[in-house]
C-alpha cells in the first residue's frame, strides 16, 4: 500500500510513508488501505453517525512532502476527512490525480492551533486546516469522540 521512504517496493511496516495515488481503482491498494483503518461504514452506520465525512476544508500548511505535491496545484487547496472504524484518511488533489493520506488512530494526532486551525499529524506528515465555520468545528469533536474510542478499547 504505502512507497518505502528509501526504496519505491509497497511495505507494510508503520515506519513507512502512509501517503497513497488513489486516482486509479487499484484493488491491492484499496485493500491495505481498508486493511489499516478498516472498511468504510455501511449505509445504516453512516446515517446513525451523522455522516462520516468532513466538510471541504482548506489547507493552511503541510508536511514537506505533501506541500510538494499541492505547490504542483493552481486551485485552491483543499481537502477533507473520512471516518473509518479504525482510522481516518485525509484525501486531497493536485492537478487530475488525488491522494490520501491513511491515519490510524494509534498515529493520529490532533493539535488545535489558533482559534482558526487545527492540525493533522502522522509521523512526518503534517497538515493544518482553517476551522472556517461551525460545521468544520463540530466534525473535529467528532472526530476526537471517535479517536478517544477506539484507542480507550485497546
Amino acid at each position: 500500500m504505502t512507497r518505502c521512504c528509501k526504496t519505491n517496493y509497497f511495505c507494510k511496516e508503520f515506519d513507512c510513508s502512509v501517503l497513497v495515488n488513489t486516482s486509479y481503482n487499484d484493488k491491492k491498494i484499496n485493500q491495505e488501505i481498508d486493511t489499516l483503518v478498516g472498511a468504510p461504514f455501511g449505509f445504516f452506520e453512516r446515517i446513525k453517525m451523522g455522516g462520516v465525512g468532513s466538510p471541504q476544508m482548506r489547507i493552511r500548511t503541510a508536511s514537506k512532502e505533501i506541500l510538494s505535491l499541492l505547490n504542483k496545484n493552481t486551485n485552491r487547496d483543499i481537502a477533507n476527512i473520512e471516518l473509518r472504524p479504525n482510522g481516518i484518511i485525509v484525501r486531497f488533489h493536485s492537478r487530475l490525480e488525488n491522494y490520501a493520506l491513511v491515519i490510524p488512530y494509534f498515529k493520529l494526532t490532533l493539535f488545535k492551533g489558533e482559534k482558526d486551525s487545527s492540525s493533522v499529524f502522522c509521523d512526518q506528515h503534517k497538515i493544518t486546516f482553517e476551522v472556517y465555520n461551525k460545521q468544520v468545528s463540530k466534525f473535529v469533536k467528532r472526530l476526537l469522540r471517535e479517536k478517544a474510542k477506539q484507542t480507550s478499547s485497546i
